[in-house]
């Protein structure tokens, strides 16, 4: 099935974390690294982490962990 349009999109990535429980730890990917923390839920098209830390593309940390962070759903580039 092709997706297109933002909701289309939006709503594929959400689906994502359909079975993650809450405080999960998984990484989420962006352009310039990645976010690995705690799930912490889904909310007006974003991400939820807790205790999250940045990581760029190499693995090296980046800056330090982060109480809650909100990733954009367009943003997102990987999920694990």
């Amino acid at each position: 099935m092709a997706l297109s349009g933002d909701d289309a999109t939006s709503a594929t990535v959400a689906g994502l974390f359909d079975d993650f429980p809450i405080d999960r730890i998984t990484s989420v990917g962006v352009s310039n690294g990645f976010w690995s923390g705690a799930f912490g839920g889904v909310s007006n098209g974003a991400a939820l982490l807790t205790t999250a830390q940045l990581f760029d593309n190499t693995g090296t940390a980046v800056g330090v962990a982060q109480l809650e962070v909100r990733i954009p759903f367009n943003l997102i580039t990987f999920v694990v």
